[in-house]
C-alpha cells in the first residue's frame, strides 16, 4: 500500500510574476515523419522505443497559482508480431486529479505510409472489481516492421517536493530527452541513480529555469531472479528547492517534514473519544500483559483483529471518530488509533517513514517526499519496529521489504510545555535468519510386503517470515484444512495424508510460536523396484528445490526478502537384508564467505546406526544484498539443495 504525506504539512506560498513567456507545451509536436529516426541497428531489433521525450512544466496560470504541465512523447519500432501484441495499446493518464488537453496518435507502416488516430480513436474500458476506468488509444493497421507513436499533454496539479522519472525498462532506448522547466524564481534540484548521467541546466534560456538530460541510447534492463528489479532501473529524482520570491529554501525539508507529521498525529483529541478508547484499553487486557513487548503485541492484535483496513485517501477515514465508530478507517487513521492506545499504556514509539527498497531505496542525503511512503513504529526500550497497516506483520517482524534500508524517524521532544517532533534518518535493523525457519523432520519406513510403499510420519514447523503468509490468515481462511495439508504435501502430490496435529494455528502465534504439522502419512512415488534392488528418491524429502542455470551474464545485484534458515532431517529406517551402497553421494558441502564470514551454506551428512540412517541437511541465507559479482556462488549454494533434492539411493540386496 501506498501512502503520501499530507501536502498542507509542507504548505508554501507562490507569487504570480508578470511574464509574457510562452509555455513549451503549446508548441510541442512531432515531426512529420518518425521514420528519420530509424538507424540500421534499429531495424534489426524485434522492438526498439526509437522516441522518448518527457517534460515537466511548471508555469502560474492567470490567478497566480502554480500548474504542471506534463508532455508525454513517445515511439516505438516493432518488427514482430509478439511485441505488437504487447504495444497494440497506449493507455492514458485519465483521473481526476489531471486534465488531457492534447492526445494523438499514429501508425507509420514500413511502406512510409501514415494512419493518424485522433480522440475518437480513445476507447475506455472498466475494471470490474474495482470500477475503475481506463482510457487508451487502440492502434490499428499495425504491421511488422512499423512505427508507433503518441503524443499527450496534460495538466494536472504541481507535484514538486519529490518526484521519480524512471528512465530505463526492458526496452533499448533512443533519442531520449528528459526537459523541465519553471518559472525564474523557482529553483529545482536533482540527483540520478543507478549510473544515470546527471542532468545539466540550460544558461541560454532568460525567460524561465530549464533542466535537460539527453541520451542518444539507454540499454534495456531486464527483470532478473532475486533481484530489486524496480529500485535498480536508471532514475532521477527532483524536487523544488528554492523560491527567491519570498526566498524561501530548503523547502522539502525533513524537519518541516517531521514537526508537521508528528503534529498531525497527536493533535489533542476530545474527551469523549479519550474516554472510548480507554474502554478499548480494557477489551484488550493490555493490563495483564508480562512485559513491555507483550504490552505491543496486546495492542497490535486487537487493532488488527477488530478494525478494517481501506486503501484510500479519503479524509473521512483519517478521522479518528470514524475509525472507533465503524472499525474501519485508512492507514493515517489506524495509525493515529495506535498512537492514543500507546499513550494511554505508556508505550514509548517512534514514527518511522521509508519506502520499499525493491521500489526504491531511501537515499540518505537527498531529502525528498517520494521516500516517504510507508509506515513503521520503532519500540527504542526493546529495539523492534511494528508495520501498522501489515496484518501478515508482528511486532518485531515488519514488513520485511521495508526493513534493511534508511528511514525517517520522528521521535518526540520536549522543552518545558512544548512538545513537538524531530526526525532523524536511521538504518531500519535486520531481523535474524535464525528467526525465519522452517524445520522439516521425515521419518521414513518400508511396508514389509510391498517395498515400494513408503510410510511416513512428517513433522514441519515454520515461523518467522517463512510463515508470514499463512500463520496470520488462519482465522480468516475458508479453506484451513487444505491449506495445511499442504503443508505436507508441497513435498510430493502423491502423499497421502492418514491423520495430522496442527499446534499454533491461530494469528495470534504469529512471531511467538512456529506453525506445527505433525502428519501420519504413506505414499507410492518415493521407490522404485530395479531387480533385486530398489531405487530411494530420498532427495525429494525436501521438497522442490529451485535450480539456477547459467543463462546470461548477471546485471543486478542479488536481493532477498529476508535472511532465511532450513534445517531438515530424514530418518531411512532400512528394511532387513538390504544395505545402502551409494551413501557417500550424500555428502553436499557449498558455502559461501564473505568478508571472513559465513553468509550463506548448504550441507548435507550422514550418520548410519545399524539399520537407521539419518541424513542431515541445513541451508540458510543470512545476507539481504549481494553484489552480482558473488551471483555464481549464490547459484552454487542453491544448487547445492537442487543436487541434494536429486539424490537417489540404491538398496541392494545382502
Amino acid at each position: 500500500m501506498k501512502k503520501i504525506v499530507l501536502i498542507a504539512f509542507l504548505s508554501i506560498s507562490f507569487y504570480s510574476i508578470s511574464q509574457d513567456v510562452i509555455p513549451f507545451h503549446k508548441d510541442y509536436d512531432w515531426s512529420e515523419n518518425s521514420n528519420e529516426l530509424l538507424t540500421k541497428e534499429i531495424k534489426a531489433k524485434e522492438i526498439a522505443e526509437i522516441k522518448s521525450k518527457i517534460v515537466k512544466e511548471f508555469t502560474y496560470n492567470e490567478l497566480g497559482n502554480l500548474v504542471e504541465y506534463n508532455v508525454i512523447h513517445k515511439a516505438f519500432w516493432l518488427n514482430s508480431d509478439e511485441e505488437i501484441e504487447r504495444h497494440n495499446k497506449i493507455y492514458l493518464p485519465y483521473n481526476q486529479s489531471s486534465l488531457i488537453l492534447k492526445s494523438k496518435a499514429r501508425v507509420i507502416n514500413k511502406n512510409g505510409d501514415i494512419i493518424l488516430l485522433d480522440e475518437s480513436k480513445i476507447m475506455t474500458s472498466k475494471n470490474e472489481e474495482t470500477g475503475e476506468e481506463y482510457k487508451y488509444f487502440a492502434f490499428e493497421g499495425v504491421e511488422k516492421g512499423s512505427i508507433v507513436e503518441h503524443l499527450l499533454v496534460v495538466q494536472k496539479e504541481p507535484s514538486f517536493r519529490g518526484s521519480r522519472i524512471t528512465l530505463q525498462n526492458d526496452i533499448d532506448k533512443y533519442n531520449l530527452d528528459f526537459d523541465l522547466f519553471s518559472p525564474n524564481n523557482l529553483l529545482f534540484k536533482f540527483k540520478s541513480f543507478n549510473g544515470l548521467d546527471s542532468i545539466v541546466m540550460d544558461t541560454t534560456l532568460q525567460d524561465k529555469q530549464h533542466w535537460e538530460l539527453k541520451l542518444d541510447y539507454l540499454e534495456k534492463l531486464e527483470d532478473e531472479e532475486f533481484s530489486a528489479y524496480k529500485a535498480n532501473k536508471k532514475y532521477l529524482i527532483y524536487k523544488l528547492d528554492y523560491n527567491s520570491v519570498n526566498q524561501t529554501s530548503n523547502i522539502t525539508s525533513y524537519n518541516n517534514i517531521a514537526n508537521g507529521i508528528f503534529d498531525f498525529y497527536h493533535a489533542d483529541i476530545p474527551k469523549k473519544q479519550i474516554k472510548t478508547i480507554k474502554k478499548l484499553m480494557t477489551n484488550t487486557d493490555v493490563e495483564l500483559a508480562r512485559d513491555y513487548k507483550s504490552k505491543i503485541r496486546t495492542i497490535e492484535d486487537y487493532i488488527k483483529a477488530n478494525y478494517y483496513l481501506i486503501d484510500s485517501y479519503n479524509p473521512q477515514l483519517s478521522d479518528l471518530t470514524t475509525v472507533l465508530d465503524q472499525k474501519i478507517g485508512n492507514t493515517r487513521g489506524i495509525i493515529k488509533l495506535y498512537i492514543e492506545m500507546f499513550k494511554l499504556a505508556d508505550i514509548k514509539h517512534e514514527l518511522v517513514l521509508t519506502t520499499n527498497r525493491f521500489d526504491m531505496k531511501f537515499d540518505q542525503e537527498f531529502e525528498a517526499n517520494n521516500y516517504l511512503n510507508d509506515y513503521l513504529f520503532y519500540f527504542p526500550k526493546i529495539d523492534a519496529y511494528l508495520t501498522p497497516d501489515d496484518n501478515s506483520s508482528r511486532i518485531g517482524f515488519p514488513s520485511p521489504d521495508l526493513t534493511e534500508c534508511y528511514g525517517l524517524f520522528i521521535k518526540e521532544v520536549k522543552v518545558g510545555n512544548f512538545v513537538s517532533g524531530v526526525g532523524k534518518i536511521k538504518y531500519i535493523g535486520k531481523v535474524d535468519y535464525k528467526k525465519n525457519f522452517d524445520i522439516l523432520l521425515v521419518d521414513v519406513s518400508f511396508d514389509s510386503e510391498d517395498l515400494t510403499k513408503t510410510i511416513l510420519k512428517i513433522d514441519r514447523s515454520s515461523g518467522g517470515y517463512y510463515i508470514k503468509g499463512l500463520q496470520p490468515y488462519m482465522n480468516i481462511l475458508k479453506d484451513k484444512d487444505k491449506a495445511i495439508d499442504e503443508l505436507i504435501t508441497f513435498i510430493h502430490e502423491d502423499i497421502k495424508i492418514i491423520d495430522k496435529v496442527i499446534y499454533n494455528d491461530d494469528a495470534d502465534f504469529f512471531g511467538k510460536a512456529p506453525l506445527r504439522v505433525v502428519a501420519n502419512a504413506e505414499a507410492t512415488s518415493f521407490v522404485e523396484k530395479a531387480g533385486e534392488n530398489y531405487l530411494l528418491k530420498v532427495g525429494e524429502f525436501i521438497g522442490p528445490q529451485h535450480e539456477m542455470y547459467e543463462e546470461k551474464e548477471r546485471k543486478q545485484p542479488i536481493e532477498e526478502y529476508y535472511r532465511k534458515d532450513y534445517h531438515r532431517v530424514i530418518t531411512v529406517n532400512i528394511p532387513e537384508g538390504y544395505e545402502i551402497k551409494n551413501l557417500s553421494d550424500i555428502n553436499i558441502d557449498e558455502n559461501f564467505e564473505l568478508e571472513g564470514n559465513e553468509i550463506m551454506k548448504f550441507q548435507s551428512s550422514y550418520i548410519l546406526d545399524k539399520n537407521t540412517l539419518t541424513i542431515t541437511a541445513d541451508e540458510y541465507y543470512n545476507f539481504i544484498r549481494l553484489d552480482k559479482k558473488y551471483f555464481n556462488d549464490y547459484r552454487r549454494v542453491m544448487n547445492g539443495a537442487a543436487d541434494f533434492n536429486k539424490i537417489t539411493l540404491v538398496l541392494e540386496k545382502k
